[in-house]
């Protein structure tokens, strides 16, 4: 199967959004999820850097994600 980015419809069910064979980054994911926000018009196309900052973070990538020598990127298959 494919790694899936769901949105919690807030009815205690989900909604798929993407599918993809490569599991996405953390910050792949968060824009991603903001984007499908932007064009069902829940979030205005431009926010502003503060307001999207606010919304997606400083942390972009988790440890397992950082470029590390000698690193095994099976993670993402």
């Amino acid at each position: 199967g494919q790694y899936q980015t769901l949105l919690d419809t807030g009815t205690g069910s989900y909604r798929r959004l993407l599918g993809s064979n490569i599991r996405p980054a953390l910050g792949e994911f968060k824009e991603q999820l903001t984007q499908a926000l932007r064009d069902e018009g829940i979030l205005p196309a431009d926010e502003g850097s503060t307001l999207n900052f606010l919304r997606t973070g400083y942390k972009t990538t988790t440890w397992w994600e950082e470029e590390r020598e000698d690193a095994s990127m099976d993670w993402m298959t």
